[in-house]
């Protein structure tokens, strides 16, 4: 078991650390584990179990697991997830400042947990660093771990210290752990969010080679560009994929990888186009990850089941998809997709940065076998 301590021993100075080291002790002798202080405590979406004070509403239980180290940050984090995202959370573990229960106790935890896939991580300092990389090593073989570490610069590490009493350490120092290990780092909770869940919904890639389908040509040469920054290629369509868009083409538009399904668009509608140019990359055995980007111009029908017909039908392939346009037309098609665990993204970077995680992170589980 363990016991929350009450906020009121979170002070980072020696009176503050003597009590904590003194319940810690009390509470061992009886085999209890403490978990704290300064935190909001714990959250088992699945077994409706919560120690938190905090008001949640519209609580899901989901694949990602989420620890973090500062409490009121973890409360808010999890409200936003739970009021505006749709995918769901396995565990919410706040350390806190860590008298007892450590980050290392946490990420072994979620290691073994069946309903995590995925686990986030907000991170200022660590207590033991050698059982904190042996800790990741055994988490990061199973399943990805994505991490914010504040206190980058040395500002914020006397921030840190000041906060929950923590040494933030060299970030060189973490920056080497983190590679050594296969974490994948991140540098804002918006990338968080979006890893977390591209882990939870979809399967990783073969490879690195993605097609891309978008009604905008801008948008498929944005597309392109971030795709080579994060190291993915893109996929070479082979001659019958080809032949099955420019069939339908007008005869002005040629069809190339990015997929300008525009003009395609003018022939067999707008649903048609998405359909067909998901359809024909995805089957596309040179293809190992697609993003369609989508707008919000009037569609023939807007329910989007044709995206997710056609995603389903390639479960060994990620999708991801981008919609750009009109707020009340991209909130409607993000709760339909990402209800059916495809991942959404407002900017095409976002989205390209969410699948190239995805290739990143299945080259350091290759290397381990």
């Amino acid at each position: 078991g363990a016991i929350l301590i009450s906020s009121g021993f979170s002070e980072a100075g020696r009176e503050g650390v003597e009590r904590q080291q003194e319940l810690v002790r009390l509470a061992a002798q009886a085999g209890i584990r403490v978990l704290g202080p300064n935190t909001t405590g714990i959250l088992n979406p699945e077994g409706r179990f919560t120690t938190t004070f905090i008001d949640l509403k519209g609580v899901k239980a989901g694949g990602i697991g989420f620890v973090a180290q500062t409490g009121m940050f973890a409360g808010m984090m999890f409200k936003w997830i739970f009021s505006a995202q749709y995918f769901g959370l396995s565990k919410v573990i706040g350390l806190g400042n860590k008298a007892d229960v450590a980050d290392h106790d946490a990420l072994d935890y979620l290691a073994e947990d069946p309903s995590t896939r995925v686990v986030i991580m907000y991170l200022e300092g660590v207590k033991d660093g050698r059982r904190f990389l042996e800790s990741a090593k055994r988490l990061v073989h199973k399943k990805p771990l994505v991490l914010i570490k504040g206190g980058k610069t040395e500002e914020g590490a006397q921030a840190v210290q000041s906060h929950t009493g923590t040494l933030a350490g060299r970030d060189e120092t973490f920056e080497a752990l983190f590679k050594q290990t296969g974490i994948i780092r991140v540098n804002d909770f918006e990338e968080l969010l979006d890893l977390g869940k591209t882990f939870a919904y979809q399967p990783l890639p073969r490879g690195n080679r993605i097609a891309i389908v978008s009604l905008s040509g801008g948008a498929g040469v944005m597309a392109t560009d971030a795709c080579l920054e994060n190291g993915l290629a893109l996929a070479r369509l082979e001659t019958r994929s080809l032949a099955r868009v420019q069939e339908k083409m007008p005869s002005w538009a040629s069809a190339r990888n990015p997929l300008d399904v525009e003009p395609l668009s003018e022939v067999v509608t707008q649903e048609g186009a998405y359909r067909l140019g998901l359809d024909v990359v995805l089957s596309d055995p040179g293809v190992d990850m697609a993003l369609l980007v989508m707008t919000t111009l009037p569609l023939d029908r807007l329910h989007g089941d044709y995206v997710i017909d056609v995603a389903q039908a390639y479960p060994e392939k990620p999708v991801a998809v981008c919609i750009i346009g009109e707020a009340a037309i991209y909130n409607r098609l993000y709760q339909i997709l990402e209800e059916a665990r495809i991942p959404v993204f407002i900017s095409v970077r976002r989205a390209v940065v969410s699948l190239a995680a995805l290739h990143r992170y299945r080259q350091f589980r290759d290397r381990l076998t």
